[in-house]
């Protein structure tokens, strides 16, 4: 079996879509647990894959003819609504604006572009980064879009009129991951080095650097639900939380064995799923940061975690579904 790249739930909780490096894209059945392939998954590689806000439509990257596409079908008929070409290299991070009338797209080639999904055009191409592009992001109000490089940088632009608002240049090495506060206000950003990084978004400030100590780098980061704290795992397993007022670190313990590859809140924000490329999924209770449970019978190292939105669902890319009753396994 293939590793699978991302995996998210449709907002209705019932229906999965998985890209892999096997060249597959699928849509699952929850409730059937089997997979089918009709997204031309067997055709073209699937690379990254998004669920519009309102569930609707599906972007996902893939090759076309030996060119690298993002294709925007409808989710419900699984018909190809338009292709978004462009890009020169592999996509690498897609996500549709609040609206769903837009997407942001990174790429191996050092752009990123904001599309109009109406039209299929490119609203504006960025090409300030100087290597290529991890990861990119609306903020939550749909107003901004940011990204985040090889190159030792973090950019915001305005998505009214393409302006760059932000260079944040503070990480001495890659930036890797970043995410946007729940209310827009504040970004954390993760990369090749110890600390993580909360600055503003339309300046660009520094506002505080999280230090846990050691000398372990964080590649994943996310604010709960409700913004009150901000989570990063990385290298080693670790896993570190602080408290977004205070900047107070409320728990650091090493979750994992192994690498750190994805994180995931439950939608009430009382559960955190971590993976790892040490073949395990965790469960822990964000209330004491005490683990819940440990799976452990994936299929190779895990690389995306989800929860269904009603939070009674974990999935991860080894295929496995876990019911959970109040939060709890069953």
């Amino acid at each position: 079996t293939e590793h699978i790249g991302g995996v998210i739930f449709h907002p209705d909780g019932k229906r999965i879509i998985s890209c892999s490096n096997d060249r597959s894209i699928k849509i699952w059945d929850r409730t059937k647990r089997q997979g089918n392939t009709p997204l031309e998954g067997k055709k073209y590689g699937g690379q990254v894959a998004a669920f519009s806000p309102d569930g609707t439509q599906i972007a996902l990257g893939f090759f076309s003819g030996g060119s690298p596409t993002i294709g925007i079908w409808n989710a419900r008929t699984q018909q190809k609504i338009i292709e978004l070409s462009g890009h020169l290299d592999n996509v690498t991070s897609a996500m549709f604006s609040p609206s769903g009338k837009q997407l942001v797209s990174g790429s191996f080639d050092k752009t990123v572009r904001l599309w109009d999904l109406r039209t299929g055009q490119a609203l504006f191409t960025f090409d300030d980064h100087k290597d290529l592009i991890y990861d990119v992001a609306f903020s939550p109000d749909g107003n901004l879009i940011a990204s985040t490089s090889i190159d030792g940088t973090a950019r915001v632009w305005n998505v009214s009129d393409g302006e760059q608002l932000a260079i944040f240049s503070e990480h001495p090495r890659s930036v890797i991951g970043l995410a946007f506060s729940p209310d827009g206000k504040q970004i954390a950003s993760v990369g090749h080095d110890p600390l993580v990084r909360l600055w503003d978004p339309k300046t660009g400030r520094e506002i505080a650097t999280l230090e846990p100590s050691g000398d372990h780098y964080f590649q994943k980061v996310a604010f709960s639900p409700d913004g009150h704290q901000v989570v990063t795992g990385g290298s080693y397993g670790h896993v570190a939380v602080w408290e977004t007022a205070s900047r107070k670190l409320l728990s650091k313990f090493q979750g994992h064995e192994g690498l750190l590859s994805a994180l995931s809140f439950s939608r009430d924000g009382h559960r955190l799923a971590t993976s790892s490329r040490d073949n395990t999924v965790k469960l822990w209770d964000t209330a004491t940061w005490q683990n819940l449970i440990t799976f452990n019978d994936s299929i190779g190292s895990v690389n995306a975690i989800s929860f269904s939105p009603d939070g009674k669902w974990l999935l991860s890319d080894g295929q496995m579904f876990f019911v959970l009753r109040d939060g709890r396994p069953r």
